[in-house]
């Protein structure tokens, strides 16, 4: 059994081994810069870097380190979400029904524009109309009668068996329907008075099939420019504040062994001692009823780009999740304010304060005095913008 533990931390070792290297390459290939400067007569080492949407900047933040006789702390993490603008040639095909293919009739069922939405892309499509299709969609089978006539003259007698029985016309053999007849006039000679000749007027008919269309269907093409605006990618600038690392001071000399008049005189010594720890005691005591009182932060509120802040609310900090939402409105500067009392109880930890697009993570370093958290949200939108 202790075998197989051994063997299970020796495994849990290597993997933290292999990670924790992978883990800071993945954190240095974000960086795009790092900036050494001072503020206010303070060192400070700016890093900027680029995260994919959804990665948590928290990771980037260092431990204390220092670096060319400097020690350098957290103080304040900044994020903005940067958006990428996308735009595209589109092309969509919209058909119509019709009855006719009348062209005024084909353009009265297709709109001019027509809205795009897909993908994240939207625009309006203009129509092509040297696109236009247009083709039968369905048909079917008429009847039609066609007529016709002919004259045949100079007949001996009024007899239809001398008209031709059928006759062509438009592809189709017309049949013989109805004759008229008249007279042309009389021949007279010396010996006989014949009875003339005669002249028929024939009608002819026939029946004639043709496939119409009962209907068209036009194609068409739309086309034009679609845009797409999304989040692309997150800018997260880390702040570290430094303080000159001071030079040893020698050690102090060993004092000298204490008076043996001293020791005969411990009981009274240890009255003083009694006498020291009730008066740390009442002491203590006092601390924890101001503590109670210290975990109030300000808020105050000042008009962008002025001076003159003025208190807008008071909101509870908690100290074991250091952390503050507002909902003030994103057109003026706000400060809150944390009293040196609390600070006292939060060095080392990060206090996060947040807006809509706007976060601020400041690191309590110090308890001598109030610590002011400043934002901005207008300049975030100005950014974004």
């Amino acid at each position: 059994m202790t075998k197989k533990f051994n063997l299970f931390l020796l495994g849990v070792g290597t993997i933290c081994t292999l990670t924790i290297p992978a883990l800071a390459l993945n954190a240095a290939s974000y960086l795009e810069k790092s900036e050494t400067s001072e503020r206010g007569g303070q060192p400070v080492i700016v890093e900027t870097y680029t995260l994919p949407i959804g990665e948590n900047p928290d990771q980037l933040i260092k431990e204390p380190f220092d670096t060319d006789g400097v020690h350098y702390v957290h103080d304040i993490t900044q994020t903005q979400e940067m958006q990428s603008h996308e735009e595209k040639l589109q092309e969509i095909t919209v058909t119509a029904e019709t009855k006719g293919n009348d062209m005024q009739e084909i353009l009265a069922a297709l709109p001019v524009k027509e809205a795009y939405s897909k993908d994240g892309f939207t625009g309006e499509l203009l129509l092509d109309t040297t696109s236009l299709k247009t083709e039968r969609s369905g048909s079917k089978e008429v009847s039609y009668t066609v007529t016709g006539t002919k004259t045949v003259s100079g007949l001996e007698r009024n007899d239809p068996a001398l008209v031709p029985q059928t006759m062509s016309k438009s592809g189709l053999t017309l049949k013989l329907k109805s004759v008229n007849w008249s007279v042309d006039g009389y021949s007279i000679d010396e010996n006989n008075l014949d009875g003339g000749t005669y002249t028929a007027t024939a009608s002819y008919s026939a029946t004639g099939y043709k496939t119409v269309a009962t209907g068209y269907t036009t194609t068409a093409r739309y086309s034009g420019t679609v845009t797409r605006t999304q989040p692309d990618h997150l800018t997260c600038i880390i702040t570290y504040v430094g303080t000159p690392i001071p030079t040893p001071e020698p050690e102090p000399e060993p004092e000298p062994d204490l008076d043996p008049a001293f020791e005969q005189d411990a009981p009274t010594a240890w009255l003083y001692a009694s006498y020291l720890l009730i008066a740390a005691a009442l002491l203590l005591i006092i601390m924890l009823l101001r503590w109670w009182h210290t975990s109030t932060v300000r808020i105050y509120s000042a008009a962008r780009g002025e001076d003159d802040f003025k208190l807008v609310r008071r909101r509870h900090l908690s100290r074991k999740y250091p952390k503050i939402r507002l909902y003030e409105p994103s057109n003026a500067d706000y400060a809150v304010v944390v009293k040196r009392k609390m600070c006292r109880k939060l060095i080392g930890r990060t206090i996060t304060v947040s807006m809509e697009k706007c976060t601020v993570k400041q690191t309590v370093r110090s308890g001598e005095r109030d610590l002011w958290i400043m934002l901005e949200p207008w300049k975030e939108g100005e950014d974004e913008d």
